[in-house]
């Protein structure tokens, strides 16, 4: 359910400039799209035109802050998990 979404707000079936503003805040919580842009930072910045790309898709962060973004995305998903399972083993004892 948490996965579709974050997909579908990547920003590769719908622009990221085109998304309605009151939905704007959710394409910041997808690992997804930071993945795709440092992809494409990685990518396409060594051609010509391919900064022209990444502004038609309205990626502005550049490479190294996305893998910055994803790592802490990890851990803030890794420590919700730790909490997570320590509440349920405190229900369990």
């Amino acid at each position: 359910m948490i996965f579709l979404p974050w997909m579908i707000f990547t920003g590769v079936y719908i622009n990221s400039q085109q998304i309605p503003d009151w939905l704007a805040w959710f394409q910041y919580t997808s690992p997804f799209r930071y993945a795709y842009e440092a992809y494409l930072w990685n990518q396409y910045t060594d051609f010509p035109l391919g900064t022209a790309q990444l502004d038609y898709y309205g990626y502005n962060l550049g490479l190294w802050p996305c893998i910055g973004l994803l790592f802490a995305i990890g851990i803030i998903i890794r420590l919700a998990a730790l909490c997570a399972l320590k509440v349920l083993v405190r229900r369990l004892q």
